[in-house]
This record gives structure tokens, C-alpha cells and sequence, in this order.
């Protein structure tokens, strides 16, 4: 990985990134590649939240055990845990082989789009 993951900027720069490419792809009618770079933008972000409390974040792409672990540490982010739920869901049905259900809508991927916008306001990574 580029950059220093002991460095929470470094985490917020890589989600920002992850983020503006995601709202680019929603504008192009690519739903499905938006919601897996928000899924990682919103991973990103929380897990340089928790490097920049002093905690080491796992190899992890599930995002409900990310706002839990963050809970545990005083950070309550409960009301993004639908969004967090959809999100992972979203990111193991495309990346992995299974019984999943239909892809997201644009509307879905939108209305995702704008939580993960509201995470990054909320936390306000530098």
C-alpha cells in the first residue's frame, strides 16, 4: 500500500479517493463499481479512525464488526450500520462466488453514496 498505514491521513486520503471515484461511477450509470468503492471508502475511513485512537485495524472488509470494534473504543457510528450492512453484503456478493441476491439499484447505490458522504462529514478526516 502506498503510504503509511500507521497514518490516519493516509487512511482518509485513500477513502476520499475511493469516494469521489464512486460518485464519478454513479454519474456514468455504473452502479455496481460504485457501491464496491464505497464499501472501501467507509472501510478506509474507519479504519483510520481507529489508527488515529491508537488501535490497529484487522484485515477486515466487514463493516458492521468495524463500527462495533469503534463502539467499543466510544466511538458510536450506530446510525450507519444499515448502510455498513448493505455495503458488505454488496462487496462479498460481487467479489465472491454464490447465492446472492439481484444486484443494487442506482437508487440504492445512491442513497448509499450520500451515508458514506454524511460518515466523512461526520468524522471530518483532515
Amino acid at each position: 500500500m502506498r503510504g503509511n498505514p500507521e497514518n490516519p491521513a493516509d487512511w482518509y486520503a485513500f477513502g476520499r479517493r475511493d469516494l469521489d471515484k464512486a460518485r464519478k461511477d454513479l454519474l456514468a450509470g455504473e452502479s455496481l463499481y460504485a457501491v464496491l468503492l464505497l464499501q472501501q471508502a467507509a472501510e478506509k475511513l474507519l479504519k483510520g479512525k481507529m489508527v488515529e485512537v491508537g488501535e490497529n485495524p484487522e484485515k477486515t472488509h466487514n463493516l458492521p464488526y468495524l463500527l462495533t470494534r469503534l463502539a467499543g473504543l466510544g466511538i458510536d457510528l450506530e446510525w450507519f450500520r444499515e448502510t455498513a450492512e448493505f455495503l458488505s453484503y454488496e462487496y462479498l456478493a460481487e467479489r465472491y462466488p454464490g447465492d446472492f441476491d439481484p444486484p443494487p439499484t442506482d437508487a440504492e447505490a445512491a442513497n448509499a453514496a450520500d451515508w458514506v458522504t454524511k460518515l466523512f462529514d461526520q468524522m471530518n478526516p483532515h
